[in-house]
């Protein structure tokens, strides 16, 4: 029976680290989303999460950035501002 609950234990916080990542990931990209569409509020909003989730948050910036096709959602913004966005961004985290 022990056995049976430890074993339960690293599968859930697999899992909730997965949803947490995914969660960031969402976020990043609705930070330069809003941060490219000049909503600047919400942006504030989404920032505030991001900075609870840092190194998270900079390592899927990192990878928007080394990416050579954009996230669907962020495919609108010319290459140089999305760079430009990206870097702004982990600069605010860091």
């Amino acid at each position: 029976m022990k056995s049976a609950v430890m074993e339960e234990g690293p599968d859930i916080s697999a899992d909730s680290h997965a949803v947490a990542e995914r969660e960031v990931i969402k976020q990043c990209i609705l930070y330069l989303r809003q941060m490219a569409d000049g909503d600047l509020m919400p942006a504030e909003k989404t920032l505030e999460f991001l900075k609870h989730n840092k190194k998270t948050a900079l390592r899927i910036l990192a990878a928007i950035a080394r990416s050579d096709q954009p996230e669907p959602e962020l495919s609108d913004i010319p290459p140089r501002i999305l760079q430009g966005l990206v870097r702004d961004a982990s600069g605010k985290l860091n």
